[in-house]
């Protein structure tokens, strides 16, 4: 970038306040990000309303009977994890619930994930559900619920949210959530194009819709018969 090597650019996994962003400004460089920072200055992006999936997936197990519904949290840092954190602290205040079941992880994988679904499987209240910030964390939070004795989507419910191949494959396969859009990346690329031609940013910013990709790992709280959506 310093050197003018670099003639545009595609930035992922955005933070709340990304030096990439500040960086590209100020060379004046071409971007587009996939999600969103809180830049002063505008700039191009596509993100998923994972805002609204997580209100609409919280929304969801409310309807289905829970009440002790926590959260793992991504990174507080990463502007995903934000937005997501505040649809399901949105629902929880709306449905006149308690926001307080939630913990976070240092990094979005497995591990981490399981460490988390660890701390909450003992907390008191006992949580009927886990409203996990992405799938990896989800994968390992699946991982020590089984471990402690409970069946996913009877016992606890998992909810994720990426739409990875690696949830799809989990035993059993994991509910989440993800883009509704398969061409995410030719988007970004023809956003970056107009953004090189000089097109405003301001006309340049995509929020996708989310959709619930309802599997096996949620259902009802235990001892409360009701039918799976």
């Amino acid at each position: 970038v310093v050197g003018r090597r670099v003639d545009a650019a595609i930035l992922v996994r955005t933070r709340r306040n990304d030096p990439r962003v500040a960086l590209l400004e100020g060379a004046d460089i071409p971007f587009v990000t996939h999600g969103r920072t809180q830049s002063q200055r505008p700039h191009a992006f596509i993100d998923g309303d994972g805002e609204q999936g997580f209100r609409d997936a919280t929304r969801m197990l409310v309807e289905m009977g829970h009440r002790q519904i926590a959260h793992i949290a991504a990174p507080r840092d990463l502007m995903f994890s934000r937005l997501r954190r505040k649809g399901w602290i949105s629902a929880m205040k709306g449905a006149a619930l308690s926001a307080a079941l939630e913990t976070s992880v240092d990094s979005p994988t497995e591990a981490e994930g399981y460490a988390a679904a660890k701390r909450l499987i003992t907390a008191t209240p006992h949580p009927t559900a886990l409203l996990c910030a992405t799938d990896t964390i989800a994968v390992g939070a699946l991982s020590a619920v089984k471990e402690a004795g409970l069946r996913p989507g009877v016992d606890m419910t998992i909810v994720g949210h990426d739409g990875l191949a690696i949830g799809a494959f989990s035993d059993p396969p994991l509910t989440t959530m993800q883009i509704g859009a398969s061409d995410v990346g030719q988007r970004l690329a023809a956003l970056l194009l107009e953004r090189m031609r000089g097109a405003d940013p301001r006309d340049l910013q995509v929020v996708l819709p989310v959709r619930q990709v309802l599997r096996s790992t949620h259902g009802p709280p235990p001892k409360l018969p009701a039918k799976r959506r």
